[in-house]
């Protein structure tokens, strides 16, 4: 122990005093490269940069949990694999993992607020998909995203107001095809309805760390399409309201906000919104823009979920509002922990069916063998919709557009998603 002896105090502390060192969420991800088995590091904040590294590293830092010592570390590094690394090995890897903020530590929560700061006096962000799952350049972009040959005509034989769309979130290259059924049969619907479209409400899905149930991006977004505002106004409104429905129990709406980086679900939604109203501004269906609130329904209950949207049903002119669920369905195969892929055809049936029906109980309580991972979104969805029939004094039928199932070959592994439209009866 002499050389870390010599090194810095503060360091030296931690490792030897009760107060145990503790990585932070990261997102791990196996990798195959040139026939080599390693590992992706990323950090969905985006404050650290990505790393690839070996077996031996990720265990490390898992076993930076904040209850094992030094002499635990190495223990436990020989019992699963055979090797006693030296005091220099394993303090220069923690070292490192401190250097580049990998630790939940003070230099950590100093470099998260920083950069919360930073976000928020920009005011908008740059979404992570931009020149990767769809063009730059808004001419490509457009006809990437909505010049598709596909017959729609079977999907608008309903004259009534869409309340509500089901889409997904699945890589844009691969599923852009429900993506455009799905914002084309609204495009239509409004034109049809000469309908004035004020908000989009995006319910997404947390596939990364969050620490409250709910969370809203109070900033706007940036596409190639211009600028996508949020309801800056209907946010703080929301937030207002909650804090009297909550009480003692309230939570801060925006402590997630560094997430929204990364999150494709919310991002996977705002090209199409944005290019959505482009086209009703340029055939004069609307004068003002379309404000969005990007929400990530990240866990909770029934009970929570009521309260929330108590928050903003009343806040909200029904006829002028859209809610979007972003939601994928299955994760079946060995990506996802199963020994083999397989068929989720029978589980995404039954759930799909708890969908058009809007059967809350069932959906919050289904019984999730194939990893869909909209459950707590669509309860929610769920519960929006049937509080807004029920106020308004209305019925609400349901449609499914499309289903379809991806298959990873290399990973066997396949994830289902859908697009479901809700309208007025």
């Amino acid at each position: 122990m002499d050389l870390i002896n010599k090194q810095d105090s503060y360091f030296n502390n931690e490792l030897n005093s009760g107060n145990k060192l503790k990585a932070r969420y990261l997102d791990i991800r196996p990798i195959n490269l040139n026939g080599q088995d390693l590992f992706l590091i990323t950090d969905p904040y985006r404050i650290s940069p990505d790393f690839i590294v070996n077996s031996i590293v990720v265990l490390v830092l898992s076993l930076l949990d904040g209850k094992n010592s030094f002499n635990d570390i190495k223990s436990i590094i020989f019992k699963y694999t055979g090797i006693i690394p030296t005091d220099s090995e394993l303090y220069n890897l923690i070292k490192f993992f401190e250097d580049n903020l990998l630790l939940l530590n003070e230099d950590f929560i100093k470099a998260y607020e920083k950069e919360v700061q930073n976000l928020k006096q920009k005011g908008i962000l740059r979404g992570s998909l931009i020149g990767i799952s769809y063009p730059e350049d808004s001419l490509k972009a457009e006809d990437f995203l909505f010049n598709i040959a596909i017959d729609n005509s079977n999907d608008t034989n309903f004259s009534n107001d869409i309340i509500s769309l089901i889409v997904p979130h699945m890589d844009l290259k691969v599923a852009k095809d429900t993506y455009f059924k799905s914002y084309k049969l609204l495009l239509d619907n409004i034109i049809k309805n000469d309908r004035e479209i004020e908000n989009i409400f995006i319910l997404g899905v947390s596939h990364y760390y969050h620490k409250n149930p709910i969370s809203i991006f109070p900033l706007d977004f940036e596409t190639p399409f211009g600028i996508l505002k949020t309801n800056k106004n209907l946010i703080e409104k929301i937030n207002y309201n909650l804090k009297d429905i909550l009480k003692d129990n309230y939570f801060d709406l925006f402590e997630d906000i560094l997430i929204y980086r990364s999150e494709h679900s919310i991002e996977s939604q705002i090209p199409y919104i944005k290019l959505l109203e482009k086209k009703l501004i340029a055939q004069g269906k609307i004068n003002t823009e379309i404000k969005i609130v990007p929400m990530i329904i990240s866990y909770g209950n029934i009970e929570l979920f009521n309260k929330i949207i108590d928050s903003f049903i009343n806040e909200i002119d029904y006829k002028k509002t859209v809610f979007i669920s972003s939601i994928d369905l299955s994760h079946v195969g060995k990506k996802f922990g199963d020994q083999k892929s397989f068929d989720p055809k029978i589980y995404d049936e039954k759930y799909i069916n708890l969908l058009l029906n809007l059967k809350v109980n069932d959906l919050f309580y289904f019984e999730n063998i194939s990893r869909i991972d909209g459950i707590f979104t669509n309860t929610f969805l769920a519960i929006i919709l049937n509080k807004l029939s029920i106020v308004n004094e209305f019925k609400i039928n349901s449609k499914l557009i499309d289903y379809k199932r991806y298959e990873d070959k290399l990973m066997d592994s396949t994830v289902s998603y859908a697009s479901i439209v809700y309208f007025k009866e």
